[in-house]
């Protein structure tokens, strides 16, 4: 018999993460691994918007929304998504539903920062 948090996570995941409604394929690389993964893709600068902090490289250009269990282990500093031929490197979580998804920050540019 299935709880009913078992039923919200299928709805979350059937709701957005099929290929066509919400979600686009993408390539995920983790630790070197290929992978080939259906994402909710938010393309554009999002976090902080002030001159300074834009000075300094904070704020991000891209979330992408991730089925938790596809990243084996979680994702980590220098994971990297290929979505419409770019390149983005991972830079931190924006936010995890533990069991049901990952919503992740990532950048277009290369930092020097570690993160994860």
């Amino acid at each position: 018999m299935s709880t009913l948090r078992d039923e919200f996570k299928t709805d979350i995941q059937d709701a957005f993460f099929t290929d066509g409604d919400m979600a686009e394929t993408i390539t995920y690389t983790h630790k070197g691994e290929a992978l080939t993964l259906s994402a909710v893709a938010e393309i554009g600068e999002h976090g902080s918007s002030t001159r300074d902090a834009k000075a300094k490289g904070e704020g991000y250009d891209a979330v992408f929304t991730i089925k938790y269990g596809d990243i084996p282990g979680g994702p980590v500093s220098g994971d990297k998504i290929t979505y419409a031929g770019k390149s983005y490197t991972f830079v931190a979580p924006d936010q995890v539903v533990d069991g049901i998804l990952y919503r992740l920050q990532f950048v277009a540019k290369e930092t020097a920062l570690k993160f994860g």
